[in-house]
C-alpha cells in the first residue's frame, strides 16, 4: 500500500507542475508509469488477489495473460 501512496503523491506533485506549465514533466511521469505498471500488476496485485481468493473461497484465482500479437 505504501507504494500506491508514493505513486499518488508523485502524481499530485507533477499535476501541480503541469498546471504551472511544465508539460514535459507530465509526459515523463506518464512514461514512468507505463514502464512501472505492468510489473507492478503482475507481481504485487496478483499476490493480493491470490491471498483474497484463498481467504474467501479457499481456492486460487484464475490468471489470464495476453500474448502480444506480432506486428507485420
Amino acid at each position: 500500500m505504501a507504494e500506491h501512496q508514493t505513486v499518488l503523491a508523485s502524481v499530485q506533485e507533477v499535476q501541480t507542475l503541469v498546471a504551472q506549465g511544465n508539460v514535459e514533466i507530465g509526459r515523463a511521469l506518464a512514461q514512468a508509469l507505463a514502464d512501472w505498471f505492468p510489473e507492478h500488476a503482475n507481481y504485487m496485485d496478483s499476490a493480493i488477489a491470490t491471498w483474497l481468493v484463498r481467504r474467501t473461497a479457499n481456492g486460487a484465482p484464475l490468471v489470464f495473460r495476453r500474448t502480444p500479437t506480432p506486428t507485420a
